[in-house]
């Protein structure tokens, strides 16, 4: 029977130009998809080679063809799980460096913390430089707070959900601008 009864026209037009190499002597290996009389797809993995009769001259073409689509389907879950293997261990590295960033930029802060509560002390009420000293404190605390997010996002601390007053927030940052 003609190879189009059982091949799309792409697939048997392949065929046959293999057929020639074939006829000439070299061997064929390979994978090829293949649609089914019920229209499911399925892989092939196919070996071909010319045998000749006792006289040496060419009589056919020996095939052996194995169905691998389970193998593929495996291969390409595989291949999924192998990336969500990748995407879950970036994950991961990205929370130790956090992790690892949040707490050294916490114990920076606890300097500056430390001084800023060292200088308010030393200042006498109603210095002009008391306003300022405050609202170093004050961002330092803000910042140690963000670290404490940070550690948490790290898997090294907690979560703390809470309700903000976003007028206090604006007010905050406005006199950072002035």
């Amino acid at each position: 029977k003609p190879l189009a009864n059982f091949f799309s026209h792409q697939v048997a037009s392949a065929i046959l130009k293999n057929i020639s190499k074939l006829a000439a002597g070299e061997s064929w290996s390979g994978e090829w998809n293949v649609t089914r009389k019920d229209g499911s797809r399925i892989a092939l993995d196919s070996r071909a080679t010319r045998y000749d009769d006792r006289d040496g001259r060419p009589a056919g073409i020996f095939t052996i063809t194995r169905d691998i689509t389970a193998r593929k389907l495996q291969e390409r879950e595989r291949a999924a799980l192998d990336a969500k293997l990748q995407h879950t261990q970036k994950l991961e590295s990205l929370g130790v460096l956090a992790g690892g960033i949040a707490h050294d930029f916490n114990n920076i802060l606890t300097g500056i913390l430390g001084h800023s509560s060292l200088l308010a002390m030393d200042l006498v009420e109603g210095h002009p430089m008391a306003p300022s000293v405050k609202a170093i404190e004050h961002s330092a605390l803000r910042a140690a707070a963000l670290c404490q997010q940070m550690l948490a996002y790290a898997g090294r601390g907690r979560f703390a959900v809470e309700s903000v007053d976003l007028g206090e927030i604006g007010r905050e940052t406005s006199k950072l601008f002035e």
